[in-house]
């Protein structure tokens, strides 16, 4: 069982090891300090007599091989088989063990294989499926910004018919009293329509977007125009315009009045959404002569504590003066978490101040990131805990029902373990699940057996070696499960 170059690597290691004054030395009653004594009661080497490396090596091959006899052959000279030695008592030991160490490695691989790393995949594939509904943002998530144009529809042909809508008062807008029971069978996109083709392409786009259960609300609801950000007051003084402007020719609602009384409030009502709605574009024409950068209804209210993102409209044209002046959106970002901030900024003040809001943004991020960090990692110990803890209630392989048969409160124990674990990960541990797996399922729950040294010496070796199969890992992975246990036989002593 012992070759020429193994000796060698032994002898070698012992004379490293006596030129550091130390050496290796079998434990009695072990396997290892059996195989030693097998050796030296068959050694011939003579105490005293200098010798080298490669002698010192063959006296030990010699002395583990036992004495060459006569091998017994058939008439055509063929071996019968038989050892051409008479066996020492190194080779009797090892002839008896060698088939007991390999069936037994064999049952350690196996075990890893089919149990173990079979249920690290499970939770591999638990976790990885549990994570993505974590919800944690990055520190720029936490705007949700959306971009405003005027919509094409406030530009088109039909607004030549506010021209004479100076935007002044007088205008009075009275309740029609069976508006308010118009329902959803109520076909509001084609009521809105003018019968003008160009003009209504671009107004069924535009009605479009907002969907029905929106442009009915927008007729039956009366809201209060103040309370409304320029690009909803747009939205709701054209779709009403629309429908009293078509109202006053059409007869074909029931809208608890008669019909001179219906299209006389129709006329009254269309001037006054139409004067509105000629207001609100003019004011949407001012707010970008003045540079304003965000709606009215923009979130201000800043805080790295918030769990929702601030919601905020910025105009899309008044911020590209602002980019074409250089100056980033982290600006903006600053400004908003400034404790004094509202939404009437201007392009102006706002590339004035580009540089003092923009070093107020950069430490606002790093204590949101700090936030972001902590509940980042929070929510992936949550998630760990909880997979594993139902990993552990699944049906157990026989062999391990039958050890937690035998022993009490190693299920509490092993939670202990885990718990302790996965409270001292750290935010990057979350790019190595594999690792984290081995841990808890190898490491922590079968750490009965020997599956954590091999499947942690296997994942170490794929990853060193792209062309290495899994087998060829195993096979390291097993001989090192040997070594250990056999250096375990013996100390390293000083001399």
């Amino acid at each position: 069982m012992l070759n020429k170059s193994s000796v060698l690597i032994g002898v070698n290691l012992g004379t490293v090891l006596a030129e550091r004054g130390m050496k290796i030395v079998p434990k009695k009653t072990t396997l290892l300090g059996e195989l030693d004594s097998a050796v030296k009661r068959n050694m011939l080497f003579q105490s005293g007599h200098s010798a080298g490396a490669e002698e010192i090596a063959s006296y030990i091959l010699t002395a583990s091989e036992g004495d060459m006899v006569e091998v017994s052959r058939d008439v055509f000279g063929v071996s019968d088989g038989r050892k051409n030695y008479q066996e020492s008592p190194h080779d009797t030991l090892m002839d008896n063990y060698k088939v007991d160490l390999s069936q037994l490695v064999a049952r350690h691989i196996a075990f890893a294989r089919n149990v173990v790393n079979a249920e690290m995949n499970m939770l591999l594939d638990d976790v990885r499926e549990a994570l993505p509904n974590c919800k944690y943002n990055d520190a720029e998530d936490f705007f949700s910004i959306t971009y405003y144009s005027l919509p094409a529809v406030f530009k088109s042909e039909l607004m030549d018919e506010l021209r004479s809508y100076g935007g002044g008062g007088g205008y009075v807008y009275s309740s029609l009293p069976l508006l308010s029971q118009v329902n959803a069978d109520f076909d509001a996109l084609g009521y809105l329509l003018i019968g003008d083709e160009s003009v209504d392409a671009v107004l069924g786009n535009h009605l479009g977007t907002l969907g029905k259960e929106q442009l009915i609300h927008l007729l039956t609801e009366k809201i209060s125009e103040i309370s409304l950000p320029l690009k909803d007051l747009l939205n709701y003084s054209l779709v009403n315009y629309l429908f009293y402007r078509n109202l006053t020719a059409r007869t074909d609602l029931n809208l608890g009045v008669g019909m001179v009384e219906l299209q006389t409030l129709a006329a009254k009502n269309r001037d006054y959404f139409g004067n509105q709605l000629a207001v609100a574009v003019s004011g949407y024409e001012s707010l970008v002569r003045t540079g304003i950068l965000m709606s009215s209804d923009s979130q201000m209210n800043f805080s790295v504590l918030r769990t929702e993102p601030c919601r905020i409209t910025v105009y899309q044209e008044t911020f590209d003066k602002l980019a074409e002046n250089g100056v980033p959106i982290e600006a903006l970002f600053g400004y908003i978490a400034s404790l004094d901030s509202v939404p009437n900024i201007t392009v102006d003040a706002l590339t004035e101040a580009s540089v003092v809001y923009q070093q107020k943004w950069a430490s606002v991020r790093s204590m949101y990131t700090a936030t972001l960090v902590n509940g980042r990692l929070d929510a992936f110990k949550r998630v760990l805990t909880r997979c594993f803890e139902e990993s552990i209630k699944r049906k157990m392989n026989e062999d391990e029902a039958s050890f937690l048969n035998t022993h009490a409160g190693f299920v509490d124990q092993t939670l202990k373990l885990a718990y302790a674990f996965i409270d001292d990960l750290h935010l990057s541990d979350i790019e190595c699940l594999e690792k984290v797996v081995l841990e808890l399922v190898a490491g922590i729950r079968y750490r009965f057996t020997n599956a954590y040294f091999i499947l942690k010496e296997m994942q170490e070796m794929l990853a060193i070696s792209e062309t290495m199969t899994p087998m060829e890992a195993a096979l390291i992975a097993s001989t090192k499960l040997v070594t250990d246990f056999l250096m375990e036989n013996a100390d390293l002593v000083k001399v």
